[in-house]
């Protein structure tokens, strides 16, 4: 039995269209956002907690500065999120606080990734005043 050859052609394309996501129905929203803080001198401050936060979905989180200065966060928004702001773009603000108050401050636009796709390190340093 011989099958037209239109018909494995439509079949085909027909598969292939099941599988791809309908690009109006975003997914959820991963960042990764990494830097220093430095102190005015531009020495490496350790120990200090660095929080981020992005109003859109209340987004947060807090890292503590490692023995080199270094902090590394994760972000994560949600598809409705995704879908209401350009391109995963969302103003993120940051600050470096200890016991004596907020040390450094600064905000910043973090881009946020789908999942399954390659997520690049963001960074993002903040200066203290």
């Amino acid at each position: 039995m011989r099958v037209p050859c239109q018909l494995i052609v439509a079949s085909v394309v027909l598969c292939m269209a099941c599988g791809h996501s309908d690009p109006t129905d975003p997914s959820p929203g991963i960042a990764e956002v990494a830097g220093r803080l430095l102190s005015p001198s531009g020495a490496l401050v350790p120990g200090i907690a660095v929080s981020v936060s992005c109003p859109t979905d209340s987004a947060a989180a807090t890292s503590v500065t490692n023995g080199d200065g270094d902090y590394f966060t994760f972000l994560q928004v949600s598809a409705a999120t995704m879908g209401s702001v350009s391109n995963g773009r969302v103003p993120c603000a940051f600050s470096a606080t200890d016991s004596t108050g907020a040390r450094a401050d600064t905000v910043a636009t973090v881009y946020f990734y789908a999942p399954g796709t390659p997520i690049p390190e963001q960074p993002v340093d903040l200066h203290e005043h």
